[in-house]
């Protein structure tokens, strides 16, 4: 793999997130005049630091950065934007949406309004209070700026470092998430395509049946390398996504099986918490309110409203005739 990055002219940066997953990869593109970034993480002291130590150690002149490009408006992918764009007077550019960055704080005031979805998840109030407030202030400290940015949503192709790559734009995990492929090395940068939703997102209401067609849709394309945002790349990408689609499928399977009583998304949560499968409350309790909603569109799911919460039970077989 290594010598697919070094032919590529592509760096990858590491930066810590204490989150559902340890880090995200951060990429520099070497051009013949000048850098490239895709993606920068959140802000934090230590990653503002991991940057400038790449920067010293790649010799990169921070002004000689030609664009950071942001995947998708997801905190761990955007948050130091705001500060890498004051250092590198660079442009910003994404698939912009209305400015979506400049709207996010309404997006986490909207999230956490109790007049949303998030309160009827089924927390005990002292919890919900905790996550709340916790989620609040980490968001806040995680971005202390936001940049102008450049909407390249008409683009149909882009120059990272030397290379061109096609600029596709796929719905699931996010409503929106650009990523980045070169047909003729076949080779994809996919940011969090393979992760499944996991943030309170209005406007798409059905963001798991999108993210399984675009499994199948990544597994038909000719991709012999992925480099995803969490995690190593890899080869043999159409069964590796072929596993992720079936370990999924499992475990909406076993949270069917396991809703012959009736639970609350946050008692869902916890049996998934049993089995080591999710960490971070805040967002694996939205992970399994998509896969119970998937469940319930699905029919195998029955689902009520009481006292402001929200109750999940597997539907009869008698019912279903």
């Amino acid at each position: 793999m290594k010598d697919i990055e070094q032919s590529l002219g592509v760096y990858k940066v590491t930066i810590d997130l204490p989150l559902w997953v340890n880090n995200i990869q951060c990429f520099l593109f070497k051009g013949e005049d000048g850098w490239d970034i895709v993606d920068t993480g959140i802000y934090t002291p230590g990653a503002m630091e991991k940057w400038k130590e790449s920067f010293r150690k790649l010799r990169i002149n921070p002004l000689d950065v030609r664009q950071i490009i942001i995947t998708h408006d997801h905190v761990d992918h955007f948050g130091a934007a705001g500060e890498l764009q004051k250092l590198t007077q660079a442009p910003v550019k994404m698939v912009n949406k209305e400015n979506s960055l400049v709207k996010w704080k309404d997006w986490l005031k909207e999230i956490l309004h109790e007049d949303s979805v998030f309160h009827f998840f089924g927390l005990p109030k002292e919890l919900k209070e905790e996550v709340i407030r916790e989620k609040g202030t980490q968001f806040k400290n995680w971005v202390p700026s936001i940049p102008e940015t450049e909407d390249i949503r008409a683009q149909e192709t882009i120059v990272l470092g030397c290379e061109q790559y096609q600029i596709l734009t796929f719905p699931g995990h996010c409503a929106e998430q650009i990523c980045f492929y070169h047909p003729d090395r076949e080779v994809l940068f996919a940011g969090d395509v393979l992760v499944t939703p996991n943030h309170l997102n209005a406007t798409n209401q059905e963001p798991l049946t999108d993210y399984f067609k675009i499994l199948e849709l990544l597994q038909k394309m000719k991709i012999a390398y992925l480099f995803p945002s969490h995690g190593k790349p890899f080869a043999r990408v159409d069964i590796r996504i072929g596993l992720i689609a079936e370990y999924r499928k499992q475990q909406m399977s076993e949270l069917k099986e396991h809703l012959s009583k009736e639970s609350t998304v946050y008692q869902a949560y916890l049996f998934f918490l049993s089995r080591g499968a999710l960490t971070d409350l805040f967002f694996g309790l939205t992970e399994v309110y998509y896969f119970l909603e998937h469940l319930v569109k699905l029919g195998e799911l029955k689902k009520v409203t009481r006292e402001d919460c929200f109750y999940y039970k597997e539907v009869n077989k008698n019912e279903m005739d």
